[in-house]
């Protein structure tokens, strides 16, 4: 089973921060998820929010910003925050990455795979999204480049058509990935993206695993879950440890 970081280990560092993307590489997780937006000027900065308030010291949205701007800003703990290229010339040689793309459009998607081509390591990336235009666009420009397709209450308001019908979704990305949120992974779900040979790799919201977080992984393995992209990734591998196989 997969044991996938939630924007990084983030009872060590603030979310999408290189204090909890080491972390998360010291307790040995095979993934770290993480969050792509873009600047005025292009350029991809890892954050999960379009707007800075929550996660730094600045007010404002990403969009607005130039690169040069982000010299100035900081996160909650201090640390800058990380660039993708950064990111993928300095962990993806240590650990997967599942970088969720938040642009609806293509533009993202665009420079993002261009910045992985270059990588000897784009093999262990994989993007991720709720949008179908940006991993249609990446189906069509990089096919070798994994994709995985997002799904929960989000995807009602996106696409509706969609979530009545994921198997649908994912046919039209070309993607044998599905991440869909973990409330809303149940039997009869599990059961048809199995029978469509799908890898399903749920994931918690941040607040998920607040309360009783074992009775919610008993579940998903019951379930046969492929993997979990948890906010408590150490507990997790423990539990796995103590009550899985291997």
């Amino acid at each position: 089973m997969l044991l996938i970081s939630h924007r990084g280990a983030t009872s060590h560092g603030p979310e999408n921060s290189w204090s909890a993307f080491e972390e998360a590489i010291r307790i040995g997780c095979h993934r770290i998820e993480l969050d792509l937006h873009l600047t005025l000027d292009h350029e991809i900065v890892v954050i999960h929010d379009e707007n800075l308030d929550r996660t730094t010291n600045y007010k404002g949205k990403v969009s607005d910003l130039h690169s040069k701007d982000l010299e100035k800003i900081q996160l909650k703990n201090g640390e800058r925050i990380p660039l993708f290229k950064e990111v993928v010339e300095k962990l993806l040689p240590r650990i997967e990455i599942n970088a969720e793309i938040k642009d609806k459009g293509e533009k993202l998607a665009e420079l993002a795979g261009n910045i992985l081509k270059h990588s000897p390591h784009q093999n262990k990336m994989i993007f991720s999204s709720f949008y179908k235009k940006p991993l249609q666009f990446l189906r069509n420009h990089f096919p070798n480049i994994q994709r995985a397709v997002l799904w929960g209450p989000d995807t009602l308001t996106i696409h509706p058509f969609y979530f009545f019908f994921p198997l649908k979704f994912l046919k039209h990305c070309e993607s044998n990935t599905f991440h869909p949120q973990v409330e809303w992974t149940h039997s009869i779900l599990m059961k048809s993206m199995k029978k469509s040979g799908c890898q399903v790799i749920p994931w918690v919201p941040m607040t998920g695993e607040n309360q009783n977080p074992h009775k919610l992984w008993i579940k998903m393995i019951k379930l046969g879950i492929h993997g979990l992209c948890t906010n408590k990734p150490a507990e997790f591998k423990l539990f796995l440890e103590k009550n899985v196989s291997q």
